[in-house]
């Protein structure tokens, strides 16, 4: 079983609230185009591309992930850094031994 999640930023379609905000609120909508390092909001494609990538064999390895269909806007890096250290100390050490 793999368990993945699609996280939409702002996205832009006909009828929805950012078409509205653009002319009710044309500042709040400009800045927030600003924020996006892409420079545009996404489309429902942007997002639907992301979820047909995890429902393919090309993502058959994938589990456990958060795609951020976002075109930037929340600036952030995912990193995920893990690995045991008893392990690789022992690893070293036997490479030393053997050298």
């Amino acid at each position: 079983i793999r368990v993945n999640a699609v996280s939409p930023g702002p996205i832009k379609f006909p009828g929805g609230n950012w078409e509205t905000i653009e002319t009710a609120m044309p500042e709040l909508y400009d800045a927030t185009v600003g924020q996006m390092a892409l420079g545009r909001f996404g489309s429902p494609e942007d997002v639907a591309k992301a979820v047909v990538f995890l429902a393919s064999p090309a993502s058959s390895y994938t589990t456990g992930t958060n795609i951020v269909v976002d075109g930037g806007y929340t600036k952030r890096v995912q990193f995920y850094f893990s690995f045991r250290v008893a392990p690789l100390r022992h690893h070293q050490h036997r490479c030393r031994d053997h050298s």
